[in-house]
């Protein structure tokens, strides 16, 4: 259901066709800005330029009149930095009648050209003529499609996600499977995505603000008016993208008054009956019928959607001060349903044994509780608000001032933590939350009747974080492919950031010369923490099942004593603290133990934080130069600048941190490799980012455009890749196994180095902050014996010193006819060249991965073959853990010295392990061709 009152005076440009021969990549899109321009020829009935006449453009929408331009010599006239909208153009000269065109309609980034022929004052003194836009855009030197409100409002999409309109742009397509848009082929991260002219992307992990999935959008569909997308530009204006540009403006109030209302439900009595509820009705009813208690039936999940809002716009002073509010509400109710063929039938059976040490109580109260508790349907509640508020106000003839500010507020609970564990492994945390709150303020000042300055400012924050896990006071526990519960493997984390922005445009209409030069300042702070996997979780794994007939992941007659390896046995045992006979490892029947534990900044649950600061500056010069009536040269220049502070977790952090593992003792030193060396601690700043840019278009006839133009694109080195290295620096892993299949009657040495979350007394006295599974029961333990790490291996980040920020070398070529019938069809060209994009590879990788001491002794006979490359081998299992497929892989193992034997190690430095980082050694090479049919749809 959806209903509006008022217009808002847009026509509709839909594609009737659309078809795309061969797509790839190319640079950033035409102006950031949020406005357009008008400009056009003044002439006398013989077609003679009219110089210094003078054009007035009101906007029809507000009433608001710009300041009066005069053409120049050659009779040309421009008026830059236009908001989108409806405009009435009016030219006058003495001696001749005034001529008025009324209706004009100007899009965001688009160059609309408007030509007057001016009658003598004898025939008539107004001529007023209402104006059809041109289908054919003769000034325009780029490829670019705008969508209007018209299509937001009224095309067909899958989700209130505005920026899915792009995919209507010939040469875009869906990024794989991130959600994200990719012009030509090229990565989503490397887009450039603005509203009102201010920065919309989201630095710490890349892309557009809110996320690339259906349900991560930050602004409303009813706050967007319209659009322009670009995937291939040569403004000087586009920075920062070696893939295409967005460029949005939101709407504005007018003189008249306007509102919109919607709302789309979905209903659980609309679907079909989903056979997971039956399926899981199926595994709890085991549990029902081994206890007497009635069984259920399958009803229809509870899988509800809800988006609704409204907006509203007008004046709250005519022609002086307007505003626009939007809301925004989204709610989705979609329950998770788990069963598992492992614990039913099975543990369900009446017939199924638990050990001996296990009482007939605490054995019915468990299996119960695994069956009502790890299977069902559990609330996965999508709660999101987005609410913005925009107001305008025109001061005075020359000067108008905009402010517009949006909040959106984004929660999905889980109910318990114990519904990803059938899937994860673990639980998971309670609450995902993301917050964004930003202001965008815009002066427009008109300084005399050729010069316009533009002050553009945005203050913005971006927050994700998870609540922690309620089980905090637990270690994770982990049955592999059952159940876990405790605290997550996964752990929590928040990032928080903030952007200052600030940009500066100026416009010069100087005789056939339309010049435009401005600056922009982006100060990025991103601050992130994360608990991953600091809890220490406890893992219990063995096969799946025991090759009975029933197939489950336990014996056909249940647990008996000293039966080895059955992973649910195990961990009855460990959850009431008692042992196999002959053996004394109460609450030690786990088969693995790791934590994790930063060395440089340690504390729990913080298993590591970073903080980093990135500054962007950029300068530019366009030139619009009207060579000829029927040429327009678009040429300029831009220079960006990122600077990205020392990173915290890197080689100088962790080597003054931990010299002895750096800095090896001097009887040693020259058999290292220098790798600490050879690898940076800071991302190379470059200050050679100069990128020329030319465009041009030649009305050859009347309905005939040809258009051509190349440039240089450099991408920013985005927050993504700056994560990837920082995160888990510094950081060591403990390895503890425990083998429970010779049941030892002693339990295992373990090297641990910080036994800061399994200490913890974890029961139902400690704080209320988790209730173990059942009365009674307790949590894993490790051995609690000191012992001295002699050389922990811990994670390095580095950077390749000859690193580059992304760029593209690109060009295209187009020829645009308008047909008959209103329709016009082009054909396009595009060549792009990328250059410097990156990738992640471990750096601390030998050359040489043969091991002349690894020796393999053929079946036959004696001989032995040596020299051979060490490998691992890998099996792909099914749900119940029989191979499907085995890998082999080469392993950068380390092997000690024996008698006679030299050490061997894959590693460059065998003292510690992976040293991920980033280089830039990828290039790539496109060639495309597109086919475009269109048509207004009116």
């Amino acid at each position: 259901m959806r209903g509006s009152t008022g217009t808002f005076g847009r026509r509709g440009l839909t594609s009737l066709a659309v078809v795309t021969l061969l797509a790839g990549f190319a640079g950033g899109g035409f102006g950031q800005t949020a406005t357009g321009t008008i400009t056009g020829t003044v002439s006398d009935p013989r077609g003679g330029a009219m110089p210094g006449a003078n054009v007035l453009v009101r906007n029809a929408d507000t009433g608001i009149d710009q300041r009066p331009v005069v053409t120049n010599e050659t009779g040309v006239y421009t008026v830059p930095l236009l908001p989108p909208g409806n405009y009435d153009i009016t030219a006058s000269q003495p001696g001749f009648a005034t001529v008025q065109r009324k209706g004009v309609s100007l899009q965001v980034g688009q160059t609309l050209r408007i030509d007057f022929e001016m009658p003598v004052a004898a025939q008539e003194s107004l001529v007023t003529v209402t104006t059809e836009v041109p289908l054919l855009e003769t000034e325009r030197t780029q490829p670019a499609q705008n969508i209007n409100e018209n299509m937001v409002g009224n095309l067909p999409v899958s989700s209130r996600r505005w920026e899915q309109f792009t995919l209507l742009t010939p040469g875009v397509n869906p990024d794989g499977t991130s959600g994200g848009i990719s012009f030509h082929g090229i990565n989503n991260l490397y887009n450039n995505n603005s509203v009102d002219g201010a920065n919309n992307n989201y630095h710490y992990d890349g892309g557009t603000r809110g996320g690339s999935a259906n349900d991560g959008y930050v602004y409303s569909s009813d706050s967007i008016r319209e659009f322009q997308v670009s995937s291939s530009g040569f403004g000087a204006e586009v920075g920062q993208t070696a893939g295409g540009s967005v460029n949005a403006v939101t709407k504005s109030g007018t003189n008249a008054w306007h509102g919109d209302a919607f709302y789309y439900g979905r209903q659980p009595r609309f679907n079909a009956l989903d056979p997971t509820s039956e399926a899981s009705a199926d595994s709890r009813n085991v549990a029902l019928a081994a206890s007497g208690k009635p069984l259920e039936t399958a009803t229809q999940s509870v899988k509800q959607q809800h988006q609704y809002g409204a907006s509203v716009g007008g004046p709250l002073v005519k022609d002086k001060l307007f505003f626009f509010a939007t809301y925004d509400g989204y709610r989705k109710i979609n329950p998770v349903s788990v069963t598992s063929n492992q614990l039913t039938p099975g543990i369900g059976d009446a017939s199924f044994a638990c050990p001996l040490q296990i009482t007939a109580r605490e054995c019915s109260d468990t299996k119960n509780y695994v069956l009502s508790h790890f299977l069902g349907t559990y609330a996965s509640n999508l709660r999101q608000d987005i609410e913005l508020i925009k107001l305008d106000y025109q001061l005075n003839q020359s000067n108008h001032i905009d402010v517009v500010s949006n909040i959106r507020d984004w929660k999905k609970p889980i109910e318990t933590s114990l519904q990803g564990a059938l899937m994860a492994g673990s639980a998971a945390p309670v609450t995902t939350y993301l917050q964004n709150r930003f202001v965008i303020a815009h002066w427009n000042m008109v300084m005399g009747s050729n010069k316009v300055n533009e002050v553009r400012f945005q203050y913005g924050t971006d927050n994700s974080f998870n609540g922690i896990n309620r089980s905090i006071g637990i270690p994770g526990v982990q049955l592999a492919n059952l159940f876990g519960y405790g605290f997550a493997q996964g752990g929590s984390r928040w990032t928080k950031e903030r952007r200052k922005q600030i940009s500066d445009n100026f416009s010069w209409t100087k005789g056939t010369h339309s010049f435009k030069f401005g600056g922009d300042i982006n100060t990025i702070q991103d601050d992130a923490r994360s608990s991953v996997n600091s809890g220490g979780p406890y893992q219990y794994t063995g096969p799946v099942y025991t090759g009975s007939a029933q197939s489950t992941f336990l014996s056909a007659t249940g647990c008996p004593d000293n039966t080895a390896n059955i992973i649910f046995c195990n961990w009855l045992l460990d959850l009431y603290g008692r042992t196999y006979s002959g053996d004394t490892k109460a609450g030690q029947h786990w088969n693995s133990f790791n934590q994790f534990v930063d060395l440089i900044e340690p504390g729990f649950p913080s298993t590591f934080r970073y903080l980093f600061p990135n500054n962007d500056y950029a300068f530019f010069l366009n030139d619009t130069w009207k060579l000829r009536p029927n040429l327009t040269l678009n040429w300029g220049v831009r220079y960006d600048l990122q600077i990205i502070a020392d990173l915290p977790n890197t080689v100088a952090r962790v080597c003054a941190e931990k010299p002895a593992v750096c800095v090896p003792p001097a009887s040693t030193a020259s058999a290292n490799l220098p790798i600490y060396q050879r690898y940076t601690t800071n991302y190379p700043n470059e200050y050679d980012a100069i990128q020329p840019r030319l465009g041009a278009a030649w009305n050859v006839s009347k309905n005939t455009v040809i258009r051509a133009g190349g440039g240089i694109f450099f991408a920013k080195t985005d927050g993504h890749n700056i994560k990837n290295v920082v995160s888990g620096a510094g950081e060591t892993t403990t390895n503890c196994s425990n083998s429970t299949a010779a049941l030892p009657a002693a339990s295992i040495t373990c090297v641990v180095p910080a036994l800061q979350f399994p200490q913890l007394i974890a029961n139902q006295q400690n704080g209320g902050l988790f209730t173990l599974p059942l009365p009674g029961t307790i949590a894993p333990t490790v051995l609690n014996t000191p012992v001295t790490i002699p050389d922990p291996k811990f994670g390095i980040r580095s950077v390749d010193p000859n690193l580059r920020r992304p760029r593209v070398y690109s060009f295209d070529l187009a020829v645009e006819r308008q047909l008959p019938w209103n329709m016009n069809i082009s054909v396009a060209y595009n060549h792009t060249h990328g250059i410097k994009l990156p990738r992640g590879r471990d750096f601390n990788i030998g050359p040489d991965l043969l091991d002349p001491y690894f020796c393999a002794t053929p079946a036959s006979a004696g001989a032995q073959t040596c020299g051979l490359r060490v490998t691992k081998s890998y099996d792909i299992v099914d749900v119940n853990g029989l191979t499907q497929q085995s890998i082999t892989l080469p392993f950068y193992s380390s092997r000690a010295a024996m008698p006679g034997v030299p050490s061997f190690s894959a590693r460059l430095d065998p003292r510690t392990g992976v040293m991920n980082g980033n280089s830039s050694d990828v290039n790539s090479m496109y060639n495309g061709l597109v086919l475009t049919i269109r048509k207004p749809m009116r």
